[in-house]
């Protein structure tokens, strides 16, 4: 009766031991896989602020083409205007003066905007080069999981292995006393 008790409070601490060590291991593959779904939500946030600077960048192209597209309908609109009501000496002059105006303008684009769209373009280049890093430093730290997962789990089958054998032993340490007390 007592050996009985005593394989089974073995075969309870055996069964205690593997316990530990699997959910120590379901909870590194976890932690793993938290990591991994992680990595994805931050390669999917850097591609949709990707996807939103093209777009921001293709509205700035495209109020400036409006806007020079409106600009040269009013000079049309304009010199046809002045051409019937004060003839073409007049829409002449009215040409060159929306000439300088226009130099005016585009002068104006250089220093307000150019600046403005070089930063946009640096700031761009300088996020695509990020996310090439990061997703560098991501595809290394997946690499770097998928090698030690094999390690971890040959770990975990040792250490499990070991303290089974260890209280194997400890079993027939106890044994081999009570029989020597027995005599």
């Amino acid at each position: 009766m007592a050996t009985t008790k005593k394989s089974q409070e073995n075969q309870t601490a055996a069964t205690f031991i593997d316990s530990a060590w699997d959910t120590w291991s379901n909870t590194v593959q976890l932690f793993y896989s938290s990591q991994k779904e992680a990595d994805q939500f931050i390669l999917k946030a850097m591609e949709q602020q990707k996807e939103n600077w093209d777009q921001f960048s293709n509205h700035l192209d495209t109020i400036q083409d409006e806007h020079k597209k409106l600009r040269s309908e009013l000079r049309k609109s304009l010199l046809d205007n002045v051409e019937k009501a004060a003839g073409s000496e007049a829409k002449n002059s009215t040409d060159q003066w929306n000439e300088r105006f226009d130099e005016v303008i585009n002068r104006f684009q250089q220093l307000s905007v150019t600046p403005y769209r070089e930063g946009f373009n640096m700031l761009n280049r300088s996020q695509e080069q990020f996310q090439e890093s990061l997703k560098k430093t991501l595809d290394q730290q997946q690499k770097n999981r998928e090698d030690l997962t094999p390690l971890v789990e040959n770990f975990t089958k040792q250490v499990k292995e070991s303290q089974n054998g260890f209280l194997e032993v400890a079993e027939q340490n106890r044994q081999t006393a009570l029989k020597f007390f027995k005599q």
